[in-house]
């Protein structure tokens, strides 16, 4: 027996197949024991012949589980199948964008709130480094003025390294930064402190 397949009907019926992971057309056919020759396929089918009554007709018979019958089938099916996969896949694309969308935006609000409250936190950092820093007496000032000079470019230049790994985000690499700033400047509050209570003070008049 030889069928004949159109080309839109094998296409679409093969883009049907790919889209849920099946085997194409060809690769069934040789499962199948179909021979492919350009459109054509070609099988040996057993079947049996009986005469109308009259003998003007001949009627001829196959098993419908026959292999090629089979074949043909899927290939229908399949082709019939193919718009409504299409659309099918085509509303899980539609989803999978808005999901996308929506877990994007979240992402960026995230880095938003993320950013603003790095910065309330260096603001507070540097307000009371600020604050400890006036507080020493004004020779100990005078003598840490240097070392506090370079304390500072050296955080600057470090936190600039250390964000820099840590994203390639514009935000979170301004977010890094301020962070690692925040906590050089807590640390060194700290140190301050310390420098502050070790240190003789002055004494009063009465």
């Amino acid at each position: 027996m030889k069928a004949v397949i159109p080309v839109d009907i094998f296409n679409s019926a093969n883009k049907a197949r790919q889209a849920v992971g099946q085997n194409t057309i060809s690769q069934l056919a040789d499962l199948s024991g179909v021979k492919e020759e350009a459109d054509k396929f070609i099988a040996d089918l057993a079947y049996s012949v009986q005469p109308t009554d009259d003998g003007k007709k001949i009627y001829a018979e196959t098993a419908a589980e026959t292999p090629f019958i089979k074949f043909l089938a899927s290939v229908v099916s399949d082709s019939l199948t193919a718009a409504a996969v299409q659309q099918a896949q085509q509303q899980v694309k539609v989803e999978e964008d808005r999901q996308a969308a929506e877990t994007a935006s979240a992402l960026d609000a995230k880095r938003k709130a993320d950013l603003n409250m790095a910065q309330t936190n260096n603001r507070m950092a540097v307000q009371v480094i600020g604050a400890v820093w006036q507080s020493l007496q004004p020779e100990i000032r005078k003598q840490l003025l240097p070392l506090q000079r370079a304390w500072i470019s050296k955080v600057k230049a470090d936190c600039r390294v250390e964000a820099a790994a840590a994203s390639t985000d514009p935000l979170e690499i301004q977010t890094a930064q301020l962070a690692c700033e925040t906590r050089e400047n807590i640390q060194r509050t700290e140190e301050l402190k310390r420098i502050q209570e070790q240190s003789p003070q002055p004494s009063g008049s009465f």
